[in-house]
């Protein structure tokens, strides 16, 4: 064989190892993407089908519409509802420019007169304290007739756009629609909370969340956030770990960030982009920030 036919053999082989690879690389990319849409596909239809029961249970509610919410409530309620609905309202620009998307038809918000209802709602007991809860498309809200301790209208309102849930359940809501519920549950916490903190000033502090304690690893974040012992320090934690993302390397980045897992990229990829961090390098970068910001939040 001559030197040109080796030449010729050998450039036949290279060209056939490459587009063999190139087969590969669009099969597993194909593959992946597929994949991706699949958990979205199958995400998507869960959540819908969770919003369908959950209103099949209010079926008897009253109803009353703004231009970006379905408020579903009861009798005794019906004097705070247009409240609950203007409140709602003025956070709904706010937050859905800062996340970047705007959720398709009008979010669903249901007001329950007591906490019991609340809880049953959802198969919690009733010791539950919770003011407002973002589950499977729905924004659930306990009336400000329970906890904001007056009558008078306008210390009502003005006490449940301070305090109240919407600003926090809401962000929970356009989070969890652009993505498709890709993000691990201390960062929608934390971002909840960051965005609540940004539009109200509120922060969630109790004695038990204090930083001067052993804390939870990111780790434990991850992948039990739920079952954590000590929630009033897991979600410090979470508010964190959010703030110091978007203070640290600047709001565009956390925003990146969030585009990335609507995308479908992993949590860790899109911080590795977009943070230069993840996992444990994450986690120790965050610790020497809180460190270096001993009086943050009173902690």
């Amino acid at each position: 064989m001559t030197g040109k036919a080796v030449l010729f053999v050998h450039l036949r082989q290279v060209a056939l190892v490459l587009a063999i690879g190139l087969v590969v690389a669009v099969v597993a990319y194909a593959v992946a993407t597929h994949t991706e849409a699949i958990r979205a596909f199958t995400y998507d239809q869960l959540r819908d089908r969770g919003k369908a029961v959950a209103l099949a249970r209010t079926r008897g509610f009253m109803k009353l519409e703004s231009q970006h919410y379905m408020l579903e409530y009861e009798a005794p309620d019906a004097a705070v509802a247009p409240m609950v609905l203007r409140t709602a309202e003025s956070f709904y620009g706010p937050v859905t420019r800062d996340l970047g998307y705007t959720p398709h038809g009008k979010v669903t918000l249901i007001l329950y007169p007591d906490r019991e209802e609340l809880s049953n709602s959802f198969g919690w007991a009733s010791t539950q304290d919770a003011m407002g809860v973002y589950y499977t498309g729905v924004i659930r809200v306990l009336s400000p007739r329970v906890w904001t301790g007056t009558d008078d209208p306008v210390r009502m309102e003005r006490s449940f756009r301070k305090n109240g849930p919407i600003a926090h359940e809401l962000t929970h809501y356009v989070l969890d629609y652009k993505t498709a519920g890709n993000y691990p549950r201390w960062f929608t916490e934390g971002l909840a909370q960051y965005e609540e903190h940004r539009l109200t000033g509120f922060v969630w502090i109790e004695p038990e969340s204090t930083f001067n304690q052993n804390l939870y690893t990111l780790a434990d974040l991850t992948d039990r956030f739920d079952r954590l012992a000590n929630q009033a320090l897991a979600y410090r934690e979470a508010f964190s770990l959010v703030s110091f993302v978007s203070e640290r390397f600047g709001p565009d980045r956390l925003n990146a960030l969030i585009d990335d897992l609507a995308s479908g990229t992993s949590f860790d990829r899109a911080m590795k982009q977009h943070v230069g961090l993840a996992g444990d390098d994450l986690q120790k970068a965050w610790l020497t920030w809180v460190y270096d910001h001993p009086n943050r939040w009173n902690q």
